[in-house]
């Protein structure tokens, strides 16, 4: 242990900029977590001490900061295992010279190299510190320009540090930049040099000059400038992108041309979303705009956002109009034409295999026009809107209104958060289609591995679990009935079933359900809520600690009738005896006081080995039926 005195140097602040041209909205948040964290390793790698580390990004700025960060960094000792003392002096000689400089000390029969890295001033190692950001932060996507060394999502303009209130200045020849001493506002509103005291100071100076450094703050910004328009479509991904999109960000209205207002709600606002990320007002006719600027003549760009948007429900209009004029069936034939997997075939196919699965005639309807809108021309052009097209046009031709909600909501739901199917018929269809698909494919022999889960298989499981925890489906039984419109061999149904259970282990994240993948998928996914309350309550503690000392007491032996010579030994014999199988935790509970009885006051493995042997059996029973239940003590 290292017992030198250490000496307490002065904390200051330290922050920096690194201005590029547009980040992707989708990629900010991502790029901040990343750089907060490789910040904070970079510092502890460097051995500068330091308080706190906050990262902020906007469509062009990454900014990093870090408060009480030592003037000097901390004297460092590095100690490197060499061979032993009693090697071969060559091989000795050859490790020193492999460490010149380093000094030498025996320890633990091995010779050690110790090398010391005295304090360095920290802003010595700045420049080191910002070459390894550079380096080591990665991006989904990114790019080379003309005199960078390194790939980066967009060229880099301008780099800022400043430590204390000091603007540091270094050459950073892995962008061909020189370190600026100063930053710039909004590069429309306000381009003037700024040149901060400190980085409160440095946030400020940006608020005054139009840009917003704090992401959460654009988002709520906003939220509070659209909803001071009326009640507008929530959409938080859609605030999450255009807070990406604008570091000043400014909300302007526009109006929708009556010719329009006929189309359905879901069609006007995922035209507007998906193409134009504006915001719509269900209850008025005008929609929110964010902008990057306040121009002179807002009017203008005004008609210029209402000018392209006309241009796109024009589009949306023909396709509804065009898609309108048919039948649900006209549609239903097209599947015909559209495979949905070489293993499968088409959809109609698939929607046949649906329809002979599903009992009633309203189930049976819903089945044969669950994908029709796959044909329209409304969902080739906007996939978002796959089901609910299927629900509106069901709607305009009579359908049942518990089938227009099935044909919604048949691939619902979409993962572990998104929301369950509303009604039960809804619910059936959608389950019989989860399974009909990982039959169909895991069941001809598609892999998931790894990262790589291209259909999507994983997340049906999730969703044919959450399916059994909220309706009770009868999954084996389910499989069974699709298995006779599949070709598909019956090792397809196991495979089915290990998987979908593999993927209850990763949805629930609970070690206690190892216990219970040995029971049928239904048990088990609705005995883990038991086990868990179980285990952690007074009852389970007690009947566990009893459990673990019959487990630890048995050992091979011969199977024989147990002898009951004492009255415990016979009140446990009783217990087994009445309880063929356990059917609940209430049952473990029973059994707790006459094992802990017995084991205070029966001496297992004394006497004859008669009697030894049936105390052994009469344990070993208890075991099973307590594994045929829940797993092995292992997995308590």
């Amino acid at each position: 242990m290292d017992h030198r005195p250490k000496h307490v140097h002065k904390m200051a602040q330290f922050f920096f900029e690194i201005y590029q041209e547009e980040i992707p909205a989708r990629m900010q948040m991502g790029a901040a977590t990343q750089l907060k964290e490789l910040l904070e390793k970079i510092l502890t790698d460097l051995t500068i001490s330091y308080g706190s580390v906050k990262t902020m990004v906007t469509p062009l700025r990454l900014i990093g900061f870090v408060d009480d960060i030592s003037d000097v960094s901390q004297e460092s000792i590095a100690r490197i295992r060499g061979p032993k003392e009693t090697a071969d002096q060559t091989i000795i000689e050859k490790f020193k010279n492999c460490h010149a400089g380093a000094t030498f000390i025996g320890f633990d029969g091995h010779i050690y190299a110790e090398k010391i890295t005295p304090p360095t001033r920290t802003m010595q190692l700045i420049p080191l510190l910002v070459d390894q950001i550079l380096t080591k932060l990665s991006w989904p996507k990114s790019m080379r320009w003309p005199g960078s060394a390194i790939e980066w999502i967009r060229p880099i303009r301008r780099i800022y540090c400043q430590f204390d209130t000091q603007p540091l200045i270094f050459d950073l020849p892995l962008v061909a930049l020189t370190t600026s001493d100063h930053v710039l506002g909004h590069r429309f509103m306000s381009p003037e040099k700024l040149q901060p005291v400190h980085f409160e100071n440095y946030l400020e100076l940006l608020e005054q000059n139009n840009v917003m450094a704090d992401h959460q703050k654009r988002k709520q910004y906003i939220h509070e400038q659209l909803t001071g328009l009326g009640d507008y479509q929530i959409d938080d991904a859609l605030l999450e992108e255009n807070a990406g999109l604008a570091e000043w960000p400014i909300v302007y209205r526009g109006a929708i041309d009556q010719q329009f207002l006929t189309l359905p709600t879901e069609v006007l606002s995922t035209t507007m979303k998906v193409h134009q990320r504006y915001f719509t007002y269900p209850s008025k006719p005008i929609f929110g705009v964010v902008a990057n600027a306040t121009p002179e003549d807002g009017s203008a760009m005004v008609a210029g956002y209402e000018r392209v948007l006309r241009a796109r429900l024009s589009d949306a209009q023909f396709f509804y109009q065009q898609d309108a004029a048919k039948k649900l069936e006209d549609f239903a034939q097209q599947l015909t034409t559209i495979v949905f997997h070489k293993n499968m075939g088409t959809l109609a196919d698939k929607t046949a295999r649906l329809e002979a699965f599903m009992s009633t005639p309203d189930g049976k309807t819903a089945a044969r026009f669950c994908k029709a809108d796959l044909a329209t021309s409304m969902v080739y052009e906007f996939p978002e809107l796959q089901g609910i097209m299927g629900r509106i046009y069901g709607e305009q031709q009579g359908l049942s209104a518990d089938v227009c909600t099935a044909v919604e909501q048949h691939h619902w739901p979409l993962g572990a958060e998104h929301p369950l199917p509303t009604t039960l018929l809804a619910a059936q269809l959608s389950f019989a289609d989860k399974l009909d698909t990982l039959l169909g494919l895991l069941g001809t022999g598609v892999k998931v591995s790894g990262s790589k889960d291209p259909l999507g298989l994983r997340r049906l499981a999730i969703g044919v679990i959450r399916l059994i925890q909220a309706f009770d489906f009868d999954c084996e039984t389910v499989c069974t009935q699709l298995q006779i419109n599949l070709s598909i061999t019956d090792d397809a149904l196991k495979i089915v079933n290990i998987f979908i259970k593999d993927r209850a282990a990763v949805y629930f994240n609970d070690p206690l359900i190892r216990g219970l993948m040995h029971l049928p998928i239904n048990t088990m996914i609705h005995r883990l809520p038991e086990v868990q309350s179980f285990v952690s309550s007074k009852a389970g503690i007690e009947f566990l600690a009893q459990y673990k000392r019959l487990c630890g007491l048995i050992k091979p032996h011969e199977k024989a009738t147990p002898t009951l010579q004492h009255p415990f030994e016979i009140t446990l014999n009783d217990w087994n005896t009445r309880h063929k199988e356990l059917k609940d935790m209430k049952n473990l509970q029973e059994l707790t006081i006459p094992m802990r009885d017995y084991f205070d006051q029966v001496k297992v493995l004394e006497g004859d080995p008669a009697t030894v042997n049936g105390r052994l059996t009469l344990l070993s029973t208890l075991k099973e039926k307590v594994e045929e239940f829940y797993g092995t003590s292992a997995h308590f």
